[in-house]
């Protein structure tokens, strides 16, 4: 085989190498262009650890709970729909909830998985997302909370009782500005006390304050105020929970959002079936539905103290 036979067929080869290795190379060229990048500036640092410029599933405001710790163990599936013109969102998601010392302490862990994602592009250039295409799927957040019940029907006051969240750090994929890719945690105490209570029917007010803490960026963290307030209705096995709940960065870049909240929840014998939808008011995605199913765990030797 002569020597120019031989460069002919490496050729073609050589300059498809060339081509993909130039192409990669080139691959975030329009995202410098479009912000305008020093070339010095780590491209992540232009992306704000935010609920206001990170997909919903990164920083969700956490829910509010009724002080009563169920005495069911039991676990959950369901599935999250989040929307508006600009985001679409889907993620399954599973949990489990635990109680235990006759009821006064209770665990609970869940995890939105994965989610699939899509945005637009005036939503990925306002938060710098890397891929032009910024649609996909990515890793989702994990969460695991502890409740404690610090008092229950002492005199005129509230019903009390204290939790504390950590958020797993299981969500990936903040190139494309979808989760912090760093830990955090909640404290807070709730408070809840009926306002109307005859045979069946229950009207109860429950609020929460405390903080939310998480990791936004090398050596930097976002301290909020955590903070919600609903009102609880009970006819029988069905429960509708209203709700609004947020918290407050004292950066403000984003980072204090808001959501109201509308929750029914059937309970059945062996099963509860649920339907929540949120709005988001302020920093947030604008709506999300979430439906789920609990199952009811028998093994476990529990006593309703209520």
């Amino acid at each position: 085989m002569s020597v120019n036979f031989k460069v002919k067929l490496l050729l073609p080869v050589f300059l498809v190498a060339l081509n993909l290795m130039a192409s990669a190379q080139d691959s975030y060229e329009w995202w410098n262009m479009q912000h305008n990048w020093d070339g010095k500036t780590p491209p992540l640092n232009y992306i704000k650890r935010t609920p206001g410029f990170l997909g919903p599933n990164a920083l969700p405001v956490p829910d509010l709970n009724d002080t009563k710790i169920n005495f069911r163990t039991f676990v959950y599936a369901g599935a999250r729909y989040q929307f508006d013109k600009s985001e679409r969102v889907i993620n399954p998601e599973i949990g489990m909830y635990f109680p235990f010392q006759k009821n006064r302490i209770a665990f609970s862990f869940y995890s939105r998985l994965f989610e699939f994602f899509e945005t637009d592009s005036v939503l990925r250039d306002k938060r710098f997302a890397r891929d032009s295409i910024c649609s996909g799927v990515s890793k989702s957040e994990s969460f695991l909370s502890a409740r404690a019940r610090v008092w229950e029907n002492l005199y005129f006051f509230p019903d009390f009782t204290i939790e504390f969240g950590l958020k797993l750090n299981t969500g990936k994929n903040l190139e494309n500005a979808r989760h912090t890719n760093a830990p955090g945690y909640w404290f807070l105490g709730n408070f809840a006390k009926d306002i109307y209570n005859k045979e069946r029917f229950n009207v109860r007010i429950i609020s929460m304050f405390g903080g939310f803490i998480w990791q936004a960026g090398d050596n930097q963290q976002n301290d909020s105020w955590l903070y919600g307030l609903g009102l609880q209705f009970k006819k029988k096995s069905t429960i509708v929970l209203f709700d609004a709940s947020g918290y407050r960065g004292y950066r403000n870049n984003g980072d204090r959002p808001l959501v109201a909240r509308f929750k029914l929840e059937q309970e059945l014998k062996q099963f509860n079936y649920f339907i929540q939808y949120q709005r988001g008011i302020n920093n947030f995605i604008g709506n999300g539905i979430f439906v789920g199913l609990k199952y009811k765990i028998n093994w476990i030797d529990t006593k309703n103290p209520y």
